[in-house]
């Protein structure tokens, strides 16, 4: 059983009517944050307890260098990841973005991405954009279920709720693309 971040208790990989109710509880809790970082790290912390992965990551789109900015991570040796752009062109990113709703890539072996290729490999990923009015303003990203079973489009479903609540809860409080702020958010406290 997992907590979590509202104390609500779920079984390792969470599915159907419970994955929604966990999520739809859980999500009320993002607005008492105080920025975007912690409002991220948050998202992360609720996306792997439902569904246990190797990684997940929250980019943000500078619109004026035309590059996503991975601003939060979580899982093992993912810190690392943190500031990395990769440019606008990057086509799982893009795809989601043009798609607004999550792309669930079951096998996704041949992903050949920088971030990728430094957390060892991809098996299977989904990528929620977060998107405001039609603009994205960042992914939400889940990689490599722990469980070895690829994510299935329920869960993607899921993610993109996720990422949803995390524009509306962005409207308000703006994207961080500053370089100093997002290391020292992610440092141990």
């Amino acid at each position: 059983m997992v907590r979590t971040p509202s104390g609500r208790f779920v079984r390792g990989r969470t599915t159907g009517d419970e994955l929604i109710t966990a999520l739809f509880e859980s999500m009320h809790d993002l607005h008492f944050l105080r920025d975007a970082l912690d409002g991220g790290q948050f998202c992360l912390a609720l996306a792997t307890e439902v569904l246990p992965a190797r990684a997940a990551i929250i980019h943000f789109f500078d619109v004026e260098k035309r590059e996503w900015v991975i601003a939060c991570t979580r899982g093992k040796d993912t810190s690392r990841l943190l500031t990395l752009r990769t440019p606008e062109s990057d086509e799982l990113l893009r795809d989601a973005a043009r798609k607004r709703r999550a792309i669930v890539t079951a096998n996704a072996a041949a992903a050949a991405a920088q971030r990728y290729q430094t957390l060892g490999g991809s098996r299977s990923m989904i990528i929620a954009p977060i998107m405001q009015a039609g603009r994205a303003l960042g992914a939400l990203e889940i990689i490599n279920p722990l469980d070895g079973m690829p994510f299935t489009e329920d869960e993607g479903n899921a993610m993109t709720y996720i990422a949803e609540q995390y524009a509306e809860y962005l409207g308000s409080r703006g994207i961080v693309l500053d370089r100093d702020r997002i290391q020292s958010a992610a440092a141990p406290r």
